[in-house]
């Protein structure tokens, strides 16, 4: 279990915002990042790898990005289902999750 006093780096949404990290964004055993953090990077098309070993390096880029779309949706519960990096959403009501139209 990590410790906050074990991490060496914080990433925060000020870092993504000004650009600092580079795209993919590296999260190693020794970085945390806050969650408005992510969620900027998400907004910017960043790409965020978790790598469980320090100094381990990011992948290759490719074609598509890894980030997912952001989408406009209501208040509520949601499921997002990924299998084969095809991403569906599905609200979820009293009778049963319901497909999203993207």
């Amino acid at each position: 279990m990590m410790r906050i006093s074990d991490v060496v780096k914080l990433i925060t949404e000020r870092d993504v915002q000004d650009g600092r990290l580079g795209d993919p964004i590296v999260i190693d055993a020794e970085t945390a990042i806050t969650p408005s953090a992510l969620d900027r990077a998400a907004l910017l098309g960043l790409r965020v790898v978790f790598a469980r070993e320090r100094g381990v390096a990011p992948p290759r880029p490719h074609s598509q990005s890894a980030a997912l779309p952001v989408v406009e949706l209501p208040d509520g519960q949601y499921l997002v289902h990924v299998n084969r990096g095809q991403t569906r959403i599905f609200r979820l009501t009293p009778t049963g999750p319901v497909p999203v139209d993207s």
